[in-house]
Formats: structure tokens, C-alpha cells, sequence
């Protein structure tokens, strides 16, 4: 439900996946940080802007070490069929 935007991500699951690939998590659901004076403000994205973020980043991921989607399930502690799904939804 949290990658196709129906639900909130658990935090546990976006950490996992972003220590996985070894990235921030704004690098991650595609936040980029606007340095203004001293504070810093963020883009802000829907659920479904973060979903289809996460969705597109995972995909690029996968391709570019060329792994499989049971092999990033597994590493996560997630089934490889939550990953097809989530990877294969039109958001």
C-alpha cells in the first residue's frame, strides 16, 4: 500500500531500502534541498509524487546493477511479489 500511495511508508521499510542501495532517503523519493540563508526548504511531494519517485528510482536501481526484483526483496526482508507488484503498478 505505501508504494502504490495508498498508505504512509513505514520508516523501516524506506530505510531498508535506501541503506540497500546505499543512498539518502531524499535522494531516494526524489527531494531535493533549496539552501535558503541559513535553513533549508524542501520540495514538497504528494504521496503519489513519492510513489512514483520511488517507484522510478528502484526501477533505475535495479537495471543500472543489473539485479532482479528477488534479489532486492530478499535483502529487504520483503517478498519478491510485493516488489513485481509494487514496480509494476500505474500510479
Amino acid at each position: 500500500g505505501i508504494l502504490t500511495g495508498n498508505r504512509r511508508p513505514e520508516i523501516k521499510n524506506i530505510v531498508k531500502i535506501a541503506d540497500y542501495f546505499n543512498c539518502s532517503i531524499d535522494e531516494m523519493l526524489g527531494r531535493s534541498d533549496f539552501p535558503s540563508s541559513n535553513n533549508k526548504q524542501y520540495v514538497k511531494l504528494s504521496l503519489e509524487e513519492l510513489s512514483i519517485n520511488l517507484r522510478n528510482f528502484i526501477k533505475g536501481e535495479l537495471e543500472k546493477r543489473g539485479l532482479n526484483q528477488y534479489q532486492l526483496g530478499r535483502n529487504i526482508g520483503r517478498s519478491d511479489d510485493a516488489i513485481r507488484h509494487f514496480l509494476r503498478e500505474n500510479v
